[in-house]
């Protein structure tokens, strides 16, 4: 591998530690909406599963609204996976499984439900009861 690389490598493994943290920051505020919205003993991690299925769509729709279209298949990849990689950090019980449940339901999600963005709004809405 030569310095390039390397220092491409490192710049993107730094980009990518940025991102996550920032996601991760964002889950907190979320997950703790959702625990006022619901009550701790009624989460389950179904409803982890959601929240990150449905902030990763958030972050990606917005990234199509100012650039006309989604983010190429390797940035989209690298986004859910930092989301995904945010909320195992946050919580154990969400797996790899999840994680990977995640990546499959997040394109999903936006292929095939046209109104992903009104859904999505309406989920916040709700659990930050506004």
């Amino acid at each position: 591998m030569g310095l390039f690389s390397n220092l491409m490598d490192s710049f993107f493994n730094k980009q990518n530690l940025k991102a996550k943290e920032g996601f991760k920051q964002d889950l907190i505020k979320n997950i703790q909406a959702l625990i006022a919205y619901k009550g701790e003993s009624n989460l389950s991690v179904q409803d982890f599963e959601k929240e990150v299925i449905y902030y990763a769509c958030d972050i990606l729709l917005h990234q199509k609204s100012q650039a006309g279209r989604f983010p190429s298949d390797e940035v989209m990849t690298s986004i859910i996976k930092n989301v995904t990689d945010a909320m195992k950090d946050l919580l154990p019980e969400y797996t790899e499984k999840h994680a990977l449940f995640a990546q499959e339901g997040v394109r999903i999600n936006l292929t095939q439900a046209p109104n992903m963005q009104e859904i999505i709004r309406v989920y916040y809405n709700t659990i930050f009861q506004r």
